[in-house]
């Protein structure tokens, strides 16, 4: 009555491998477009509320886009900081732009009741002891950048250290 053969065994196949990149594939894959382009619209819209300009939101979103939620980088100082950790590992040209969002973010501060948890968050002036060949001499934070921190030795020390070394700077 009815015989196989290979063709129909392989239309039979093809049919249900389309019906399900069709049924299945297809509308997973578009959904997860469509919400990835709502998650940058929210992003961009969120990003203006806060003053950003496009480029700012662009190098946000960069770093951003790989978190579950990527608006979590305008309210949370850490995420914030993981972020742009991140950013200035990529690339140096970056740090006028993340000094510009920090501002504007108003993450350039550390509330006084919370710990510092990293040296980005020393404030310019802060206090302390710089430990230099076994001997402490008081200095304080004389300016900082996303790479660096400058510090003043406040006290008379018998050896300075050269620009470059490596120091503790207890506070």
């Amino acid at each position: 009555m009815f015989q196989t053969d290979l063709t129909d065994i392989l239309l039979v196949l093809f049919g249900f491998v389309a019906s399900v990149v069709i049924l299945v594939v297809l509308p997973y894959t578009i959904s997860k477009y469509l919400a990835s382009r709502s998650a940058r619209k929210e992003f961009e819209v969120i990003g203006k509320q806060m003053g950003l300009n496009e480029e700012e939101i662009a190098l946000l979103y960069k770093c951003a886009s790989t978190l579950e939620d990527p608006n979590k980088v305008f309210h949370s100082k850490y995420v914030f900081e993981r972020c742009v950790g991140k950013l200035v590992k990529e690339s140096s040209d970056n740090i006028p732009i993340i000094v510009s969002v920090r501002k504007k973010l108003k993450f350039e501060h550390l509330p006084w009741f919370l710990p510092l948890t990293t040296t980005r968050d020393i404030e310019v002036y802060q206090t302390g002891f710089v430990s230099y060949k076994g001997k402490s001499y008081g200095a304080a934070v004389w300016e900082k950048t996303e790479e660096d921190l400058k510090i003043a030795i406040l006290d008379r020390a018998p050896e300075f250290p050269q620009p470059g070394k490596r120091l503790g700077f207890p506070f």
